[in-house]
């Protein structure tokens, strides 16, 4: 398990490198970097299955090809039924991202069934693969970030680290005391290792998913001077739009937990403005097709101390640091203008979960903060199902507000999202 905890970690942490603003890179670096995102993302899988075949390991191969037959089905089901538009209007089939699902799988197993000196080479050059499809405009950073998770917690179904070396036990008879000297190639830890305490995880990983429909997304920039734009009348193509996002959860003991989350949001749309606008210093024409681009990406750590860690009910209590990435562009015709603005802000928090049952648990949290120039509150309410003592699955409503206030921008945003969250535990 713990080399499990050190691939979670790994990804969230290079996650990050596709949190990036889309500014996108011109010409034929663009090109150079896609094409070797195309190979590395048939490379690594290929990798795994060759690197069973050196160590004979057919446990290990049969247990790629569930993880990534998993992996493959889910991601094209899911391109069929969302049918999002990808960044560059080519194709509705952006979410999630296949590229980037097909290199996390051969890297979640390496990880998983090898260890880190395997693994870790792996997860670094997936998360390029993700990287990649940001920056040639393929995918959005959600698209990345779910097809990440979704090869991750496919993987974890199926793969089990492989454990090789000499085994030495004693052993007693009636007649005589000696010991037992066993080789261990190609067996699995967890074929060889009974519980026999109540399962207590120590980590999380969960991936949630849904579709977020905008309810009002207000800029203004300069704030002082620029005209108020509703961005949410832009609805051609992304309203609602699709919302995931992924989460790590230490616990350190029934009463303290730690956790990370990613949600990374990006919305491009076309639309027309009834009258003439200021952005940035420019003014943009009246009825006239303008291209929107609206970034909030959103990384977020805290700490929770649970008040009633003993019974059916939890009662958590604490806070954190969030840190918001916020990009506006607007482009008709020759006028292009963008604003960028990072903040960093403390947050308090509240969670509360009731069992219903021995498995049905429902669970309500809200997060939020005024401080300086950001002001959000975030409130979810989930119905979860623990299918084994490592899984659960459920459903959920999640309302966001965000109020940013600085010189250069001015933005009012507020979406609800209905989401499927799938969590593993270890």
């Amino acid at each position: 398990m713990e080399m499990l905890r050190k691939a979670t970690a790994v990804v969230l942490c290079a996650s990050l490198g596709a949190l990036s603003s889309p500014s996108v890179v011109s010409g034929d670096t663009t090109d150079d970097l896609e094409d070797v995102g195309d190979v590395l993302q048939l490379a690594i899988p290929l990798a795994a299955l060759g690197i069973t075949y050196a160590k004979d390991d057919k446990e290990g191969r049969q247990q790629l090809a569930k993880g990534v037959g998993t992996t493959f089905l889910t991601v094209q089901s899911l391109k069929f039924l969302v049918e999002k538009w990808r960044p560059n209007y080519s194709a509705d089939n952006s979410f999630p991202s296949g590229h980037t699902a097909a290199a996390f799988s051969g890297a979640a197993f390496l990880q998983t069934r090898y260890g880190s000196s395997y693994g870790v080479p792996a997860y670094l050059l997936a998360s390029f693969v993700g990287y990649t499809r940001v920056r040639a405009e393929k995918h959005f950073s959600d698209d990345v970030l779910a097809g990440a998770s979704i090869a991750m917690l496919s993987n974890w179904l199926y793969a089990t680290p492989l454990e090789n070396g000499v085994r030495v036990l004693p052993t007693v008879s009636q007649d005589a005391v000696g010991l037992q000297v066993s080789m261990l190639t190609g067996s699995s830890k967890s074929a060889e290792t009974k519980e026999t305490e109540p399962f207590k995880p120590r980590f999380r990983f969960s991936f949630s998913f849904g579709a977020s429909s905008l309810d009002n997304n207000d800029v203004r920039s300069p704030s002082s001077t620029g005209s108020q734009l509703d961005l949410e009348q832009f609805d051609t193509f992304s309203n609602p739009t699709t919302s995931s996002a992924a989460s790590f959860e230490y616990f350190m003991s029934d009463r303290h937990e730690f956790y990370a989350v990613l949600n990374p949001l990006e919305v491009r749309d076309e639309g027309t403005f009834s009258n003439p606008v200021r952005f940035d210093g420019t003014v943009y024409p009246a009825n006239t097709t303008t291209a929107m681009d609206y970034v909030m990406n959103e990384i977020r750590g805290g700490y929770l101390y649970n008040v009633v860690p003993e019974g059916r009910f939890d009662l958590k209590v604490g806070g954190g640091l969030t840190f918001q990435n916020t990009y506006v562009r607007l482009v008709s015709g020759n006028l292009d203008q963008e604003v960028e603005n990072n903040d960093f802000a403390p947050y308090a928090s509240i969670h509360a979960s009731y069992e219903l049952s021995d498995r049905l648990e429902f669970q309500l949290g809200v997060d939020g903060t005024s401080f300086d120039s950001v002001e959000f509150l975030d409130a979810v309410a989930l119905l979860s199902y623990e299918l084994t003592p490592q899984w659960d699955i459920g459903v959920g409503v999640q309302s966001f507000s965000r109020k940013l206030d600085v010189a250069e921008l001015k933005n009012k945003y507020d979406a609800t999202s209905v989401f499927l969250n799938v969590g593993y535990s270890f």
